[in-house]
């Protein structure tokens, strides 16, 4: 899910009109940097993690294995939700940070150990002082670009990891299932809009944050949105508010989110891409200079960017969107036009 954030109010004044338009399309083409430069970085790191990690299923063709990452996701997200509503939000706190801490020493300690003279425990070593070190400083000094930093860290590895343990098929129904769900989450059922809350509250690296203004304070933000009022059980929980109310509130947003799954899951599709299509192209010529799977990931990319574009067109309108219908639908038509041209319907046709 991307939204844009608003800063409680500080006393400054907000600026006119014409600059806040330029800031507001500056932090969009920063977030589309972040967005290609993630996936990019993905590609590099599924080369160098490929046969030195295991892949996140036995099988990479079974096309259930998606439903079944879905079906964790929505059991994951369901348990962020209940523990949070119990307010034992330190429960998500030290799972997510935990999670960041295994997770740069699972995937970055095989490639560290390419490294000259830093093989077996010198790169155990040096990764485990990695995820420590940043989930520190997570934890100690959350601001918006230690949070950018573990998420663009983290998602780049996740995404490399799952484009090698999704194939073709599998992909695709990963891209379309799980574009379905944030649909729904979004606009049925609201509750990734509670996810959100509660993420961005405990400022955890699930997603990017992009400030619109100079001199903008993720962790001053959240500490101010913390001071304590009115009590919990006398406070009434305010109505969302309507599309007409969100487009106001706009002109005072000072930051853009994008969740790292609006991220990951797209880039799956172009690393898988680059992966698994090198099996069907031994007959084919490059195109334009480029193998015609690398050729292919690099359409989905463009794709995916695409639809980038049109979800930020909505997201500066003010309200918060769901991300992988556009995202996934872009990366879709930029996989399936040139692999139709170029390798029919043979990648597409189910394994087992």
């Amino acid at each position: 899910m991307a939204e844009a954030h608003s800063e409680p109010d500080n006393g400054h004044e907000m600026p006119h009109d014409g600059v806040e338009e330029d800031t507001e399309v500056g932090a969009a083409i920063a977030m589309g940097v972040i967005f290609v430069g993630t996936i990019g970085l993905a590609l590099l790191l599924a080369e160098l993690l490929q046969g030195q990690v295991p892949a996140a299923f036995e099988d990479p063709q079974d096309p259930t294995n998606p439903l079944l990452y879905l079906g964790l996701v929505i059991a994951f997200t369901a348990g962020i939700l209940l523990v949070a509503k119990l307010d034992l939000d330190w429960i998500i706190q030290a799972v997510v940070l935990g999670a960041v801490a295994l997770t740069m020493v699972y995937l970055y300690e095989p490639i560290l150990a390419l490294i000259p003279g830093l093989g077996g425990a010198p790169a155990f070593s040096l990764s485990l002082a990695l995820g420590a070190g940043l989930t520190a400083l997570l934890y100690f000094y959350p601001e918006w670009y230690v949070v950018d930093a573990a998420a663009i860290s983290v998602g780049a590895g996740a995404t490399g990891l799952f484009g090698f343990s999704f194939g073709i098929v599998p992909a695709l129904v990963l891209l379309i299932a799980f574009a379905v769900y944030d649909a729904i989450a979004v606009y049925r059922t609201e509750h990734m809009l509670d996810l959100a809350d509660s993420v961005v509250g405990l400022r955890l690296p699930v997603m990017l944050v992009v400030p619109k203004v100079a001199g903008y304070s993720f962790r001053e933000e959240i500490e101010q949105e913390d001071v304590p009022g009115e009590p919990a059980e006398t406070a009434e929980e305010p109505p969302r508010p309507t599309e007409d109310e969100e487009a106001t509130e706009a002109e005072g947003q000072d930051a853009l989110f994008m969740g790292l799954g609006d991220i990951v899951i797209p880039g799956v599709l172009v690393v898988s891409s680059h992966v698994f299509l090198g099996d069907y192209a031994a007959s084919l010529d490059a195109v334009v200079g480029l193998s015609p799977a690398v050729f292919v990931a690099l359409t989905t990319l463009v794709g995916a960017t695409a639809g980038f574009a049109v979800l930020m067109r909505s997201v500066l309108k003010g309200n918060p969107h769901a991300g992988l219908p556009a995202l996934n639908g872009g990366a879709l038509l930029g996989f399936l036009i040139p692999v139709l041209w170029l390798f029919g319907t043979a990648p597409l046709i189910p394994q087992f």
